[in-house]
């Protein structure tokens, strides 16, 4: 009986170290597994990281409305700014309708650089292109030409008439324009797609509002009395 009590005494005095032992294995095995849980999810969360990352350059690669364009993309936008740059205007017209009229042509001259890179037939591109840079090296001349006969004094307007030499070879320059205007018209016929069609059409319209305002303008600057003018215009066969 003595035995049995000290037995059970025993279990007494150890049962809070056992329960405490208990507590703490417990404690550090969740802890453990915490911890790995822990590891787990950061090694995923940076896998999953590392995948968004790859989708989302991807889908800007395959997508450039995204806003990151393509090194080919880039290159071929730093073509056309070229081409772009090659046909722009050497000349800046003395007077106000001169030099919106430049303005309108440099405008024209860009949008048909740029239909003509989207265009699949290099040969039909090369050839707006071709017009295209000729349209504004032409409008320098005209331009020029336009100014010489304006500055011509009123006393010489007088006697001589007005720069009959000038005014032809402007009209000779708006000549070889609508020659090409015509050469738009019928590569408008060779393309395929109503979106190109539209585009070339559109800069066929302003080009041929150009030639008419230019037209009308050279008749003006022609017109008025003078003393010999008519045998100064015999002599240029204007």
């Amino acid at each position: 009986m003595k035995k049995v009590y000290l037995f059970v005494l025993g279990l007494l005095i150890m049962a809070p170290g056992l329960v405490f032992a208990t507590s703490t294995n417990g404690q550090g095995s969740t802890n453990g597994n915490a911890g790995s849980s822990s590891a787990s999810t950061d090694s995923f969360t940076t896998d999953e990281t590392t995948v968004t990352t790859q989708t989302r350059t991807q889908t800007q690669t395959n997508n450039p409305e995204t806003g990151v364009m393509t090194q080919t993309q880039t290159q071929a936008e730093e073509q056309i700014q070229s081409e772009i740059g090659q046909a722009s205007s050497q000349y800046t017209p003395k007077n106000s309708k001169g030099i919106e009229q430049r303005s309108i042509v440099a405008n024209t001259t860009e949008e048909l650089i740029r239909s003509a890179a989207q265009i699949e037939n290099k040969g039909i591109g090369d050839q707006i292109r071709l017009v295209a840079q000729t349209q504004t090296k032409n409008q320098d001349k005209i331009g020029e030409s336009i100014d010489k006969v304006e500055t011509r004094s009123k006393l010489a307007k007088f006697f001589i008439g007005a720069n009959y030499k000038e005014l032809k070879l402007a009209k000779q320059v708006m000549n070889e324009n609508q020659v090409q205007i015509q050469e738009l018209e019928q590569i408008i016929t060779q393309l395929t797609s109503d979106t190109e069609k539209i585009a070339i059409a559109n800069q066929i319209i302003v080009l041929q509002q150009i030639q008419l305002e230019l037209k009308d303008q050279l008749e003006e600057l022609s017109n008025g009395f003078s003393l010999f003018g008519w045998i100064n215009r015999w002599k240029n066969n204007f």
